[in-house]
């Protein structure tokens, strides 16, 4: 697996209040799995202050960082204003996001508020990510793109039928290029009953230990026991036989 370090900081006050279900954390583990990556952390926080808190911390530790939500038209979509103040970047008017942005508009026979301007402000420097399934383009601030950062940026839009096709078409190809990605795990999982953890435990987990380059864990529920194994298919084959 690449030892790039990946974070992820979901932004938007309904995740915390239970509002909305917070998907994104489940579905980004998966996604970098597959592509040889995995995920460090996960922090979501509310609108506001928080973000930038958040931001301040992760984008000094991270060499990945994805973050959703808040760059929608409305007074509390501020993701975009607080990354690029606290990178000391200025926003600067994207004419072909705008053009994008009165061309959806148009298409809907909707008048464009002058709110959606804000839509098309980005930090100097940054790629522009389309996204033909909303009006909030997602964002790349590649590393060092201030002078000083060495974390490579990505700004997504919050709702998953926006983030996942963006996600495929624009982020994956670039975290393919910034991790050099080579072999890629595999990942099984083994489900025992009638037995307790404390005696699987006491019955193979020695074995598992000594295991070079598997990594492994347990999920205990009443009755229940799963064991998952993440390695090589040789490496998991050969654990799969003790």
């Amino acid at each position: 697996m690449s030892g790039v370090r990946i974070e992820v900081l979901n932004t938007g006050t309904e995740l915390l209040l239970g509002n909305t279900l917070n998907t994104h954390g489940g579905w980004f583990g998966r996604q970098l799995f597959s592509m040889g990556l995995r995920v460090a952390r996960q922090t979501t926080v509310p609108d506001g202050d928080a973000i930038r808190e958040a931001f301040v911390e992760m984008v000094d530790r991270a060499d990945v960082l994805l973050v959703t939500g808040g760059l929608g038209p409305t007074s509390d979509d501020l993701t975009r204003e607080i990354v690029a103040e606290t990178l000391g970047i200025e926003l600067v008017r994207d004419d072909q996001t705008l053009r994008a942005l009165e061309e959806f508009f148009a298409i809907l026979n909707k008048p464009m508020v002058e709110a959606n301007l804000r839509q098309a402000m980005v930090p100097a420097g940054a790629d522009v990510l389309p996204n033909p399934n909303g009006t909030a383009p997602g964002l790349y601030l590649p590393p060092g793109i201030n002078g000083r950062s060495g974390c490579a940026v990505f700004l997504l839009p919050g709702p998953p039928r926006e983030l996942y096709p963006m996600f495929h078409e624009h982020v994956a190809p670039r975290l393919r290029a910034l991790s050099g990605v080579g072999d890629i795990a595999s990942i099984c999982e083994l489900k025992f009953t009638g037995i307790g953890e404390s005696d699987f435990h006491h019955g193979v987990d020695d074995k598992l230990a000594a295991m070079a380059g598997l990594e492994y864990g347990y999920c205990a529920r009443i009755g229940e026991l799963d064991l998952r194994l993440i390695g090589s298919r040789e490496v998991i084959a050969s654990a799969r036989n003790l």
